[in-house]
């Protein structure tokens, strides 16, 4: 089984680089529709968060974000505060 860094890249290498206007649609259909099976099934709740992590992945290879830095500020910055 692939760790989660080796899947985030090959999420970021999948298909090829879109526009960061795309897929920021992309994203926020995905949370939609999230928003909308909340209800269900947890596997359903998965597949449909999978998918929106892909999005998220494609995002930072078009933007090149470091996306390890960028969550660990997040989580650090929650942790002093």
């Amino acid at each position: 089984m692939k760790h989660f860094q080796e899947l985030w890249v090959d999420a970021e290498n999948c298909e090829p680089l879109d526009t960061q206007e795309n897929i920021i649609k992309e994203i926020k259909i995905k949370i939609e529709l999230y928003d909308s099976i909340k209800h269900l099934d947890d596997k359903t709740k998965e597949q449909a968060l999978g998918e929106l992590l892909y999005s998220i992945a494609k995002l930072s290879k078009t933007d090149n974000i470091n996306v390890y830095t960028g969550l660990r500020s997040a989580i650090v910055k929650r942790l002093i505060v």
